[in-house]
């Protein structure tokens, strides 16, 4: 029981969540000490999708193993979950859902036929991960008991304290990984500066940019300065439709002809609103899908004779 839990499982859990673990990992650990430890029956956590804003179910104990393939296969949708979190249901940080209302709309007929309904008398506590600014970044979902103990208040704070505890070990985890992912894709972007620089036959120079490209970057492509004196689109990788690749721009023009004309690269998080220099050609094809965007000038001879940019339909995936 929670009341009786030693001070020392909190304090070695805390050890436990490190920022280098992934956050299924991490989670997978939470969810084993809500379950030994505090001894609720049933735990799993959901982690919200960044893209989708769905929250997935990553980690689990003292489910049965139908029914958590049930769950990893059915993401809630952001409308139902939110739906959930309603003043009327909260007791503190978290919320205890009653009887009959289902926290897991697409598996209540295929559960309700087969488990205990007295297992569910008391509802389902529903415990939020949140993030800096108070963002949704995932949900602890806990079955108490049949019999309804461990919703005491001091039971229910304890668990509100390791979800607090958990939500910021995964905010380290996130950051972590992403400085880890703009580190690597600072150190790909000089190796492709250092590979042009050492060449001058431009087949070589394609391969090996577009190589690397693929590995660390949604779509990326390079552009050089044809006969006519414009950026041509000369190779590609990701989602870049025939529309976007048959754009050419002047010297100057676009963030692509700013960065061949001034020799100098260029970062923008939210093309959608840049003022700075206003994107070309961002209603045709693929460009309409355009979010973040960097590009860096390729020079080879002391000469600049194109750009290299990189691109995601997220806002502020550079950051």
């Amino acid at each position: 029981m929670a009341r009786n839990l030693p001070l020392g499982d909190l304090l070695a859990l805390g050890t436990q969540l490190r920022a280098d673990i992934p956050p299924e990992a991490l989670l997978q650990e939470v969810a084993d000490v809500i379950s030994t430890v505090l001894g609720y029956p049933q735990v799993y956590v959901r982690l919200r999708h960044p893209d989708t804003d769905e929250l997935e179910a990553v980690a689990f104990a003292g489910l049965p193993e139908p029914q958590v393939a049930q769950l990893r296969a059915n993401p809630t949708a952001p409308a139902f979950y939110q739906a959930l979190l309603q003043p009327r249901y909260r007791l503190s940080e978290s919320y205890l859902i009653p009887a009959g209302r289902s926290v897991e709309r697409e598996l209540q007929q295929a559960n309700d036929a087969s488990r205990d309904s007295s297992a569910r008398d008391h509802g389902i506590l529903l415990v939020p991960l949140r993030g800096r600014g108070e963002r949704l970044a995932g949900v602890i979902y806990v079955e108490p008991p049949a019999d309804g103990t461990l919703l005491d208040p001091s039971s229910i704070q304890i668990l509100e304290a390791i979800a607090r505890q958990a939500a910021l070990a995964l905010e380290n985890a996130r950051l972590a990984a992403r400085g880890a992912r703009l580190l690597a894709k600072e150190q790909l972007l000089a190796e492709l500066g250092r590979d042009v620089s050492n060449t001058l036959d431009l087949d070589t120079i394609l391969n090996r940019t577009v190589e690397r490209l693929e590995v660390a970057f949604q779509g990326g492509a390079i552009s050089l300065l044809n006969d006519a004196g414009e950026l041509e689109i000369v190779a590609t990788v990701g989602k870049i439709d025939d529309a976007a690749r048959q754009v050419r721009l002047r010297v100057g023009e676009g963030i692509c002809g700013w960065v061949v004309e001034r020799g100098l690269p260029f970062l923008s998080n939210d093309t959608w609103n840049e003022t700075r220099v206003p994107p070309a050609g961002r209603d045709i094809g693929t460009n309409r899908a355009i979010r973040s965007y960097i590009a860096v000038p390729l020079r080879t001879g002391g000469r600049v004779l194109g750009a290299l940019s990189v691109e995601s339909d997220q806002p502020n995936a550079f950051t």
